[in-house]
């Protein structure tokens, strides 16, 4: 359970994971963007759904450490939680604990990456890196980031690797925000438990 003295919000932490899944499905399903050797639905919907699965351990386990990140972001809204990072020092940021987590939980080494460098592409970086770092940004485009109001900040090499202009992605979130809202609100109450079924037993 959450510790009393965090701030962490868990339903828009899932909001924003569920929305990268959502965005990354239609990309792939559609043939939205060129994607040579496309990762397999577990792979994208995995690493998006845990792509910042290092936030919830800075929010439950260093809730001071967490509340100078959010007081240093609504101090300056148009900056995503990794930029706050960044300015406060770099120090154990949400993209290198949520590696180390899952190293530890004996996970797959593609999602392993993915996590730990979707914040850090180069050329070499494989599809799936790009892919969970596109539809992150596109997520954060859309108001669904993490940090209300942040937008996206995309990756130069990524642009290159899917072979896209910035005209392409306006053109790119316009296409697939239609209906996400809604999809992410489906799913998320499919994964509620049935309160009324639970009163009733």
């Amino acid at each position: 359970t959450k510790p009393k003295d965090s701030t962490f919000d868990m339903d828009r932490f899932w909001r924003h994971s569920l929305s990268c899944s959502l965005i990354a499905d239609r990309i792939v399903s559609k043939k939205l963007v060129r994607i040579e050797q496309a990762p397999t639905f577990r792979a994208y919907w995995m690493g998006c759904l845990l792509h910042d699965i290092g936030k919830v351990i800075i929010g439950y386990f260093f809730p001071l450490r967490y509340a100078e990140l959010r007081h240093y972001i609504e101090a300056n809204p148009q900056f995503s939680f990794r930029r706050a990072e960044t300015e406060l020092g770099n120090i154990a940021t949400h993209d290198y604990l949520g590696r180390l987590m899952l190293i530890k939980s004996g996970v797959q080494i593609e999602l392993v990456e993915a996590v730990g460098f979707h914040h850090e592409l180069s050329a070499s970086s494989p599809p799936l890196i790009h892919l969970i770092h596109l539809a992150n940004q596109l997520s954060k485009d859309m108001g669904m980031g993490y940090s209300p109001g942040e937008r996206g900040t995309y990756s130069a090499a990524m642009m290159r690797h899917f072979s896209i202009d910035a005209q392409q992605v306006r053109a790119l979130r316009n296409d697939i925000h239609e209906g996400i809202a809604e999809s992410i609100n489906n799913h998320i109450e499919q994964c509620r438990p049935n309160t009324a079924m639970a009163t009733a037993s």
